[in-house]
């Protein structure tokens, strides 16, 4: 029985894990990397803690931080709220209500982690998920794939949700390892894959658009050259299951900055991520672009992560890959790969 007066917290203390630099060509690459706040304040050791909190009275709704560092105070219940939609007093409710959490890379980065932090009790507590109505068709399969059973799901179509009975996980560490391979190993059950494709991702119908690449023609007979048998095009329109299938083959994925660049979660440990990202004039990414998140979530799956920098070209931040460069990337990863064999 839960005392709805109360809220009983329980800490996670999650193993230590260090987070370092991407690798680079050359030192003027990793200087430019360097120049960024954002990616300095990344760098080093972490020990980070989640919560488990179960609450009566409580209270749900869009505008609260659902973050990994959010006042679970908020989301007890005020005289203020609103009535909203009143679940059974049975039911044990999660709030999932993550900003943009409807669409496939914001479900993976905010809302997934979130529900692996507490994937052994949602079936023993018999759990209803309070999430944004979905925006994407792959929300709904990744879903199934969790074998989350569609009468514990519940989109959320209101303002202010009234909740007798909730759990709250909302404090889980965005970015560890153990969560983020735990995911990845849900969402890939029952696929066993060679890794061995060489992945070209592009962005074409993208919800934010810009960060195109401008010489695409010219990368893609580049990679078709160097990889006859290997070399596959990612343009974003491929089914859930399809994406799944072609990335967990992956051996190397290429992009630039971009939502497409979230399928990595799919490609295995020891994969070859090689992300292009655009600068501006001061050397550093476009103000509002959450650049370090390829990098650290790739680190956080066990893969090898490069960073490519390239000058902006527009007010979109479409940019140039440079094949020189690739090609130098490349012929490390080949020899990297050709040496392990032997």
């Amino acid at each position: 029985m839960v005392n709805r007066s109360t809220r009983t917290e329980f800490l996670l203390e999650y193993p230590e894990f260090n987070t370092t630099e991407p690798l680079f060509l050359d030192d003027t690459e990793r200087a430019i990397f360097r120049l960024s706040s954002d990616n300095r304040r990344f760098l080093g050791l972490h020990k980070p803690v989640g919560v488990i909190a179960l609450m009566g009275n409580g209270t749900a709704e869009a505008r609260l931080d659902c973050g990994a560092y959010t006042d679970l105070g908020t989301f007890e219940r005020r005289l203020s709220a609103g009535t909203g939609r009143m679940f059974d007093p049975a039911d044990v409710i999660c709030p999932l209500l993550i900003p943009d959490g409807g669409f496939f890379q914001h479900f993976l980065d905010g809302v997934l982690p979130k529900i692996v932090q507490i994937y052994d009790i949602l079936r023993t507590l018999r759990v209803k998920l309070l999430l944004n109505t979905y925006r994407s068709r792959s929300v709904l399969d990744m879903l199934h794939q969790l074998d989350i059973p569609e009468d514990m799901i519940v989109f959320s179509k209101v303002g202010t949700v009234r909740t007798d009975i909730q759990l709250n996980t909302c404090r889980t560490p965005p970015v560890h390892p153990m969560l983020w391979q735990r995911g990845r190993q849900l969402l890939l059950a029952g696929v066993t894959s060679p890794r061995n494709y060489v992945i070209l991702v592009v962005r074409m119908r993208t919800r934010n658009g810009g960060r195109r690449i401008v010489n695409k023609k010219q990368v893609i007979s580049f990679l078709k050259q160097r990889y006859p048998q290997r070399f596959q095009l990612f343009a974003g329109n491929l089914t859930f299951t399809k994406s799944r299938a072609l990335f967990s083959h992956s051996s190397v994925v290429i992009g630039c900055h971009g939502g497409g660049m979230y399928n990595i979660h799919f490609s295995q440990s020891g994969t070859d991520v090689v992300e292009l990202m655009p600068i501006t004039g001061t050397q550093t990414p476009p103000a509002g672009l959450s650049h370090t998140v390829i990098w650290r979530v790739s680190g956080a799956l066990g893969q090898r992560y490069w960073r490519i920098h390239s000058r902006s070209l527009n007010a979109k931040n479409d940019v140039q890959l440079p094949l020189d460069k690739l090609k130098a990337v490349l012929d490390l990863i080949d020899s990297s790969r050709s040496n392990n064999k032997g």
